[in-house]
C-alpha cells in the first residue's frame, strides 16, 4: 500500500470505512443467489423430456427473480454503503422476502409435477 502512495497513484475509495467489506460481502451474496437461480433453471429445463413444456413456467419464474436481482444489485450496495456511512444499516427484508417466496413457489411447482406424474 505505501508504494502505490509513493507512486502518486491512489487506491480506489469504497465510500465506506467498514474494514469488515460488509457491502462488498453482501454483494456477492446476492450474486451467488442470482447464479443458483440460474442453476435452478437449467437444472429444471432437463425435466422438460419428462414433464413437457409444463416445466416452462417455473423456469420463467426463476428468470425473472434472477434478473431482478441482478438489476437491483447496485442500489442494493449503496444502501448498504449509505447505511455504514450513516450508521443505520437495516437489512433489505423485501428482497429477503421476494427471493425466499420465489424459492418456496418453484419449489412447491416442481414437488406438484413429481407426484401428478407419480
Amino acid at each position: 500500500m505505501r508504494a502505490r502512495q509513493r507512486t502518486g497513484v491512489q487506491a480506489p475509495t469504497r465510500g465506506h470505512v467498514d474494514l469488515g467489506l460488509q457491502p462488498e460481502r453482501t454483494s456477492l451474496a446476492w450474486a451467488r443467489s442470482v447464479v443458483s437461480l440460474f442453476v435452478a433453471s437449467a437444472i429444471l429445463l432437463r425435466w422438460i423430456p419428462f414433464y413437457g413444456i409444463w416445466i416452462l413456467p417455473a423456469v420463467g419464474v426463476l428468470w425473472i427473480a434472477a434478473l431482478a436481482l441482478q438489476v437491483t444489485q447496485e442500489r442494493r450496495y449503496r444502501r448498504g454503503v449509505e447505511g455504514i456511512v450513516a450508521g443505520e444499516l437495516r437489512p433489505n427484508v423485501r428482497s429477503i422476502c421476494s427471493l425466499a417466496a420465489v424459492v418456496t413457489l418453484v419449489g412447491i411447482m416442481s414437488i406438484v409435477f413429481v407426484l401428478l406424474e407419480g
